[in-house]
This record gives structure tokens, sequence and C-alpha cells, in this order.
């Protein structure tokens, strides 16, 4: 056995510490990741609260945001710059697959006519609600950021009627549910007032004083993954912007958009006010990518197959 001096360790412990460190450095980068992040036993950090960490991401006096990961600027062209895992790109906007368009279109008809009585309910196809899958960003309550909510989803006009569909609604705020409801079906049977390349939805539950989960991991990251439930399942992946009512910068087209959002949603669920306001924050999910995840034998592209771009 080698001698050892007390005051600097032995020749045997600092050959064991070498080899330590050689072993380390020579295995592989994601063993190596693993450990650094705790999987090897380490003891993770604790939970950070995000806003001591990003600061806040409203305006002074906390009546609007604007989001910071998402350049707009080219949209009429068919690109969005968005700020992704820390790095910006561009992505090219897509129309979404003309068969999953018709598709739901026809669902909702569908689900219409159940409510009016004029059809049975034999298979629920949920064509309203979209699973949407997000990541990105912390709140400080969680050791994830990886996030799954369900969404309503609702078709965005074309802009030369977008205007005049949201005044129709306006006009039709006090009517009966049934004349609501024959006015959304005879909208949805017009397949021409249809834009294809974006979905839109609300971020309901956000606040300055309170922040969903996908609010922050879209402020921060706006991949945002939509899956539908069905007896066809159809997975998009998208960019998504957020957009507040009351920022002043928003375009008329913007607006218009943030309008027509608002009025549907209070046009069939009511609204706190009595009558359509443009109040609550929107969602935009512009079309990226889509898969077919239908179950084998349910259409000709089932199986996850993606349908665009057609590769």
């Amino acid at each position: 056995m080698e001698p050892t001096d007390p005051k600097r360790g032995g020749q045997g412990d600092r050959r064991s510490f070498f080899r330590v460190l050689a072993g380390i450095a020579s295995a592989p980068l994601w063993l190596r990741a693993l450990r650094s992040r705790g999987i090897a036993g380490e003891e993770l950090p604790a939970c950070t609260d995000l806003n001591a960490v990003r600061g806040s991401y409203w305006n002074e006096g906390g009546t609007y945001f604007v989001q910071p990961s998402v350049d707009a600027s080219l949209l009429e062209q068919g690109v969005l710059r968005a700020r992704v895992d820390g790095r910006w790109g561009e992505f090219m906007v897509s129309n979404l697959s003309e068969e999953f368009f018709q598709y739901n279109i026809e669902q909702r008809i569908r689900m219409i006519n159940v409510m009016m009585g004029t059809e049975p309910l034999e298979m629920y196809n949920d064509a309203h609600n979209a699973a949407v899958a997000t990541y990105g960003a912390n709140r400080g309550d969680s050791r994830f950021s990886l996030n799954v909510a369900f969404k309503g989803m609702g078709w965005v006009p074309k802009p030369d009627v977008i205007q005049q569909m949201a005044d129709e609604f306006y006009e039709l705020s006090n009517a009966s549910m049934m004349a609501k409801i024959a006015k959304i079906k005879s909208n949805y049977a017009n397949t021409d007032l249809w834009r294809r390349d974006v979905l839109g939805s609300h971020e309901l539950y956000t606040s300055r004083d309170f922040e969903t989960h996908t609010f922050l991991n879209q402020m921060e990251n706006p991949v945002s993954v939509i899956c539908t439930l069905a007896d066809r399942s159809y997975e998009f992946r998208t960019i998504c912007r957020l957009l507040h009512p009351g920022d002043p910068g928003l375009s008329p087209r913007d607006y218009d958009i943030v309008r027509w959002v608002n009025y549907a949603h209070d046009f069939f669920h009511g609204s706190p006010t009595g009558e359509l306001t443009v109040h609550r924050i929107v969602a935009l999910y512009h079309m990226v990518e889509t898969f077919d995840n239908s179950p084998w034998g349910m259409t000709p592209t089932a199986g996850g197959m993606q349908l665009v771009p057609k590769m």
C-alpha cells in the first residue's frame, strides 16, 4: 500500500480522483447531461418564481401585454418569425388539410343538429375542443414546463367578411338560442367564409395576477401542438400568437380577429356584461404542419402520416 500524506492525500487518492474525472469526460454527452440535471440521484434546485427571473410581460399599469416571442411583420407573405428554445427562426404558415376542414365542419353541423333535436347522438366526436401541448417556461410551482390543456377552437372568417360576420352576431346577440344556433349552422354551411391557415381560441383565465401554464409557455416559446379527439384524429403543429384586446399596437386586421373571436364565444356562451364586447385574450394558432393520427384503417393517411406539407 502506498504511503499517504495526511496534508495532501496520497498517490492512490490522486489516481482515483483522476480516474473519476476521466470517466466523466469520456461518458456519452447524453449521460453527462442527465447527471447534470439530477437524474443520477443529485438534488435538483427548488422551483423558483419565474417572475423573479423574467420580470413581467405586462405594461406598467398591468392593462395589457405584448407577446415577445413572435414577430408577425411578414405574416401577409406567409411567414411567421418566432423565438423557439431561445433562437429566432422563420416558419412557413400553411393551410391545414382540406380533409380535416370538411370533416370538422360536418361534425360541427351534426352536433348543432343534435342540440336542435333533429339528429340523434350516436358517437360523440369533439369538433370544438382540442388538447394543446406547450412547453418552455415555469410558473414556479412545478419541476416541469410541459403542459397540456383542452381549449375551445373556432374557425376564423376571411378578411373580406370578418367585420360583417361580427356585426351580424352583434345584431342577433339578444335573439333566442334557437335563432343563434341557426345562424351558426348557416355560417358553417358556407365553407367559403373560412380561413384554412389558422384556428382561433381564448386564453380565458390569465390576468395580470394569475397566469396559466399555457400562457407562460406560449409567451416564452410559441410552439403549440394541437390534437383533436374524434374517430378521426388530427395533429397540428403551430405557432401561437397571443393578442390582448387592450394592446394599442394591434393592427386593424388583428383587432378584427380579436373582435370576432370574442363575439363568437359570447354569442353562444353568453357575455358577462349582457352584450357582446371585446374583453378576452385571443390565441391564434397558425398552422405549420398537419399529421393524421387517426387509427389504422380509419383514413387513407392514418397512423401519423404527414398531410401538410406533403412529404
